[in-house]
């Protein structure tokens, strides 16, 4: 959770499988302006946080037996665009993200109501020395999909060719683009 009672950060919650019911949160991460958008490593160590409103990701260690939180501020990421949410692909090892490349389209609707919010969705590629080289993979000026909010890669495996599979929350549909 990442918003309980008017703040904002990352919680960690305890969940009782068998009554289905959270049995404890506390905060684990805290001096977000709107944390959003997260994902661990494949190993579970690292925790990548979205804060929209700064355009950052935040990079997190994390204790496996503890689950403790420790911000590791040299691999602190700022980013030229509102970052909605953030995919880890454990495969290549990229970060994946939608964003919103102009805000100011988000807070004004068309004059028939609908969005046409122009976003991007963002790749970091790991640059071996634990950081990562960021590029717009696919750009889109809000007609096809009315706002990026998150993006993932998928693999055809009759054509062998890759695809990104990009959704957003206020249209019906997905975008589709074949990538390189």
């Amino acid at each position: 959770t990442l918003g309980l009672g008017g703040t904002t950060g990352v919680y960690r919650c305890l969940f009782d499988v068998e009554s289905r019911t959270t049995t404890s949160c506390k905060m684990a991460a805290s001096g977000f302006v709107h944390a959003n958008g997260l994902d661990l490593s494949a190993d579970l160590k690292t925790l990548w946080v979205s804060d929209p409103i700064r355009k950052e990701l935040r990079v997190f260690d994390r204790d496996l037996s503890t689950g403790a939180l420790t911000e590791n501020h040299s691999k602190y990421m700022k980013l030229n665009h509102v970052v909605d949410n953030v995919h880890y692909d454990a495969a290549s090892g990229e970060l994946w993200t939608g964003t919103i490349t102009k805000v100011i389209s988000a807070l004004a609707p068309q004059p028939d109501g609908t969005m046409k919010v122009p976003g991007s969705f963002m790749v970091g590629r790991p640059d071996g020395r634990g950081g990562f080289n960021w590029h717009d993979e696919v750009a889109h000026n809000g007609e096809a999909l009315d706002w990026i909010s998150a993006c993932a890669r998928t693999d055809h495996p009759a054509s062998g060719k890759t695809w990104a599979v990009c959704g957003g929350p206020h249209g019906p549909g997905l975008l589709v683009c074949p990538l390189k």
